[in-house]
């Protein structure tokens, strides 16, 4: 995905841990691509996928962008926030999706108790 469309930064949000897992600049993302190709097999080629996300904000078809995400099973995040969470996270990688220096960016949902 492409969270702001006049900002070179690309996330790849997992919809298994609904959340990030690598974000960078398009040129991050291809040097990444050419080093492990295997780790891009999305059943397309990856060049349209980011050509995708330039022109639509995602490179889902079927997640439009713009769309609150779930995050990591603690509530929505959106669409807007999910740059400054990645700022945060960077502080710290071995952060946990529900430390609540990131959480205050979430929606979060109610406790069944």
């Amino acid at each position: 995905m492409k969270p702001q469309s006049d900002v070179d930064l690309y996330v790849w949000w997992s919809t298994i841990i609904d959340g990030p897992v690598m974000w960078g600049t398009k040129a991050d993302f291809l040097k990444k691509y050419k080093k492990r190709k295997w780790m891009f097999r999305f059943g397309e080629d990856f060049k349209q996928k980011i050509a995708r996300a330039d022109e639509t904000g995602c490179s889902s078809t079927w997640t439009p962008a713009g769309e609150e995400r779930n995050w990591g099973g603690y509530g929505t995040i959106a669409w807007e926030n999910i740059p400054a969470a990645l700022k945060i996270w960077e502080t710290d990688l071995g952060m946990d999706m529900g430390d609540e220096r990131l959480l205050w960016l979430v929606d979060k949902w109610e406790d069944d108790e």
